[in-house]
This record gives structure tokens, C-alpha cells and sequence, in this order.
């Protein structure tokens, strides 16, 4: 928030004040102070939802610079298209998208690495890995639906359209044989996915579907019942509540409530590099329809939670044990699902996002299991 804003706020909260307690005739006799109150909320909400933007840092232009788009149409991937009006569904949407590395795909040992980023950040998640996996690997990262540098509609987000529009940038780019390296989110998309293709397996399905090779999952709630968000994601995740809260989210706020799910605390660039990748296109400000990706985890919990010991895909699942969303509580529950063998704990002070905590060890496993 501007220091003009936050002076406006201030000012319009004891200009209310004063009048409500020297003009008590007039507020009886034209409001119900209930209502009064409610009217004096609503224009301070108002007056944030139209707070400036901070401006992309030097790190994430960089980043933006290095990608391209994909035009499509809401159309082309909404399940439940009878909730949109023929504007909403006609409505064009850009998917941002960063395609680099080694493009020697001679064999099943080098395939491209389809990069699937977390909530409530985006692509650049990957930044701090991507210089020495490119250097073997072809990499392909995406902002979903919502995220980051792409398109952010105001409509019900769902796992299953974020996968439906996957599975048409995979075709799109060619992309029909690859591996996939997860965080968060994108490891819950990626349980979709894998639950169609072991559909497909099973119907014997010829078409041109996507072929995931190997699967490399980061701190995830893919166990529904060992996921414990964090106080500001269950507020996010209420009605009315959540859009009220992002009305007043700041840059130090975000911080503050960042730095208790990882355990490498983040530097203040990182910080804002974050922050203002998140703020693009007023991203932040559909953050409670983004998170109702934990409905969509309850209500598919059977579906997603047995693809993890029923799929053929080789699995491993890299696991920051310090995060209190999903450390060690939710490795030790994925660990009966696929295998002990199959779980990899990092140091005990490396928290939710481990590709930005410990890029080393990550690039380490992912190397060796690709």
C-alpha cells in the first residue's frame, strides 16, 4: 500500500469516528448504525482493492524476458462450462511459459522436464535449479491458470481444469513423452494427471495423451489427511472472508506469514521478487478462488490419494522436513503409499519450498532419478 492510501484510510477511519459520535441524530435518523458500519468497511475495502501495484523486481523482469505465450480460450479447458456465460467461455487467456536447455531428446534417458510450480507463487519457483538441470535436460515451466505472468480470470479455479490445460500445452508444444518435476499445487495437478493416464493405460487409449515417464514430487499436501495448512490459508479458503484478507495483505505481511512454513529464511530480495510476480496483473486479489484447490482435494481424495500406490509411473517425493504444512508428518504418510525407498528427506531446517531452500540437494536427486 502507498503512503497515500494508507494516509486516506487513516483519515476516512476518525473522520467516521468523529461523525458517529457527534451527529448521532443524523446517523438515527438516515442509518442503522449496524449498517453505518458496514458502509464505512465497505469503502475502505473498496478503497484497497484499488491499492497500486508494485512494480515487477529486477530479478523477475529478467525472468519474464526469458519466456513466450500460449493463446487460448476458457473453452478449451473449463469442465464445468454451464457456470460461464458465453462471454466468460469465449473469453482469451495467455499462458506464460519458459522452454529452454538441452534439446537433445534422442532417448528415453534425456526427455524434456515439465516444471508444474506451487501456490501461491509461480514458475520462477524453479529459478534457482534451472542454469544446472537445463544443462542435461530440455526445461519446460508454466504459470497456470491464475498464476504469475499468466491470464487471472475471476472464476471457480479447479485442479481439473489446470490439468485439462496441461495436457493441452503438452500437445501443443509437442510435448508427448516427458518427465515431470512437481511443488505443492502443481504435485496435486500432477495426481490428476496421473490418474488419466493410468485411464488411459487401462482402456488401452491410442490417442495423442501424454506419456509421463518419471514423476518427481516436492512438499505437497498429496495425502489429504497429513496436510495442515497454515491459519492464513484456512481464512483464505472462507467465503467473504478470504477476499477481505487479501484486501489487506502487504508485502511485510506476506513475508511474515512465508518465513514460518520454510526453514532457510528468505532474503528480502527473494522477498520481493516473490511479492511482485504474485502482484502482476492483481494476481493476489484472486488468491481465495485459487485455494479452493483444498475443496478439490477433499472431495477427490480416494482418486488422487491411490494413484500415488497404484500408478505405474516411478515415483519419488523430495521432502523438506521443516515445513509444517507437509514435512516430515506428510512424508511419513507417503512413505506407506509408495515406499520408503522412494522418499528422500532433506536436512532438518529445510522447509516448504526446498527447490529455493536447498536448490543443491534438489538438483542432486533430480539428476540422479531422471
Amino acid at each position: 500500500m502507498t503512503l497515500f492510501s494508507t494516509f486516506l484510510v487513516l483519515f476516512v477511519v476518525v473522520l467516521s469516528i468523529f461523525i458517529y459520535f457527534n451527529f448521532d441524530c443524523i446517523i438515527e435518523h438516515y442509518f442503522k448504525s449496524s449498517f453505518y458500519g458496514i458502509l464505512i468497511f465497505f469503502f475502505v475495502f473498496v478503497l484497497f482493492k484499488h491499492q497500486s501495484l508494485p512494480s515487477l523486481s529486477e530479478n523477475a523482469k529478467t525472468w519474464k524476458k526469458k519466456g513466450k505465450y500460449l493463446n487460448y480460450k476458457m473453452k478449451d479447458f473449463v469442465s464445468d462450462q454451464s457456470s460461464l456465460t458465453e462471454k466468460q467461455l469465449d473469453q482469451s487467456i495467455k499462458i506464460f511459459y519458459i522452454d529452454s536447455g538441452n534439446q537433445n531428446e534422442s532417448n528415453n534417458e534425456n526427455l524434456p522436464l515439465f516444471c508444474i510450480h506451487g501456490f501461491p507463487t509461480s514458475s520462477f519457483d524453479w529459478d534457482k535449479i534451472w542454469n544446472e538441470v537445463s544443462k542435461k535436460y530440455r526445461m519446460i515451466a508454466i504459470d497456470m491458470l491464475g498464476f504469475g505472468f499468466s491470464s487471472k480470470p475471476d472464476f471457480d479455479y479447479k485442479i481439473f481444469d489446470q490439468a485439462t490445460l496441461i495436457e493441452r500445452i503438452l500437445s501443443d508444444l509437442d510435448l508427448l513423452n516427458v518427465n515431470i518435476l512437481a511443488h505443492d499445487y502443481g504435485d496435486t495437478v500432477t495426481q490428476e494427471l496421473l490418474a488419466r493416464y493410468e485411464e488411459n493405460v487401462e482402456n488401452k487409449d491410442k490417442s495423442d495423451y501424454p506419456i509421463y515417464n518419471k514423476v518427481v514430487l516436492l512438499n505437497g499436501g498429496i495425502v489429504v489427511s497429513a496436510h495442515r495448512p497454515i491459519l492464513l490459508q484456512r481464512l483464505l479458503n472462507k467465503y467473504i472472508i478470504g477476499d477481505i484478507i487479501v484486501c489487506f495483505m502487504t508485502k511485510k505481511s506476506f513475508g511474515k506469514r512465508f518465513n514460518t512454513i520454510v526453514g532457510v529464511k528468505t532474503t528480502e530480495t527473494e522477498l520481493h521478487d516473490f511479492w511482485t510476480i504474485m502482484n502482476y496483473n492483481q494476481g493476489v486479489k484472486i488468491y481465495p478462488r485459487l485455494i479452493k484447490y483444498m475443496r478439490d482435494r477433499k472431495i477427490n481424495e480416494k482418486r488422487w490419494v491411490s494413484i500415488l500406490s497404484d500408478t505405474s509411473i516411478p515415483l519419488l517425493y523430495i521432502n523438506g522436513p521443516f515445513d509444517p504444512i507437509s514435512g516430515k508428518h506428510s512424508a511419513k504418510a507417503v512413505q506407506e503409499l509408495i515406499g520408503e525407498d522412494k522418499v528422500i528427506f532433506l536436512d532438518d531446517n529445510i522447509g516448504h519450498y526446498p527447490q529455493c531452500e536447498d536448490p543443491k540437494a534438489v538438483i542432486k536427486y533430480v539428476l540422479e532419478f531422471f
